[in-house]
C-alpha cells in the first residue's frame, strides 16, 4: 500500500529569468559543473556532453535520463512510473511520479534524481529554445494579462516587456492570496 507519492522533474525548472537569454554553450557548461560536483551518475554527463557537442538537448535524450531516474527509484524499492506534461508554451516535459510506503526513506527518490535526471532537466528547460518558446507564449498574452491587472486596480507599465508583466502579475497573484490571478485568467501557469 503507497501512502505517499512524490513527483517531480514535471516541476518546471525556471530559469531565473535574465534580462538576456544564456547562450546554449553557458547554459551547459555551468550545468556539467554543478552535475559534476553534484554527484551526477556517468549516463546524465555523457548526456550533457553530448548536448554540449551538439548544441542543444532533445526531448529523447530527456526522456532516457528520466526513465534512468525512474528505473534507479524502483531498483531502490520504490514504486515510480514515467509521464509527460505539456506547458503552456507547448514544450514537452518529461517527468516521474515515485510511490512509497510509510516509514520509508524517501532520500533515495532525491538520489536517484540527482544521479540520473536534475541537471538533464534543468539544461532542457532553460535551453534559449525554451526560454524562447515561453516568451513567445507571454508575448502572445501579454495583452490579457494586462487587461485583467488594470481591471483590478494594478497599474502597468506600457513598456514593460511580456517576461516583466508576468513576474509583476505572479507577485500581485501571491501578494493577494491568489484573488488576483491574472496569469491563470491568460492561461498561464508554473511562471
Amino acid at each position: 500500500m503507497f501512502l505517499g507519492c512524490a513527483m517531480l522533474a514535471g516541476c518546471t525548472a525556471e530559469s531565473p529569468a535574465p534580462e538576456h537569454i544564456a547562450t546554449f554553450s553557458e547554459v551547459i557548461e555551468v550545468a556539467i559543473q554543478e552535475a559534476v560536483a553534484g554527484g551526477a551518475g556517468e549516463t546524465q554527463l555523457t548526456i550533457l556532453r553530448q548536448a554540449q557537442e551538439d548544441g542543444s538537448l532533445t526531448i529523447e535524450d530527456t526522456r532516457a535520463a528520466a526513465r534512468s531516474a525512474v528505473d534507479c527509484m524502483n531498483a531502490s524499492g520504490f514504486s515510480a512510473t514515467y509521464g509527460e506534461q505539456k506547458d503552456d508554451s507547448g514544450l514537452i516535459v518529461p517527468e516521474y511520479t515515485a510511490g512509497f510506503d510509510a516509514g520509508q526513506d524517501i532520500s533515495g527518490i532525491d538520489r536517484c534524481d540527482q544521479q540520473e535526471f536534475f541537471w538533464v532537466n534543468m539544461v532542457y528547460q532553460t535551453q534559449p529554445s525554451a526560454v524562447e518558446k515561453t516568451d513567445a507564449r507571454l508575448a502572445q498574452q501579454a495583452p490579457v494579462i494586462r487587461k485583467c491587472m488594470e481591471d483590478n486596480g494594478y497599474t502597468t507599465d506600457p513598456s514593460s516587456s511580456p517576461r516583466d508583466l508576468a513576474r509583476h502579475a505572479s507577485k500581485v497573484a501571491q501578494e493577494s492570496n491568489g484573488a488576483v490571478d491574472c496569469l491563470t485568467e491568460a492561461g498561464i501557469s508554473g511562471f
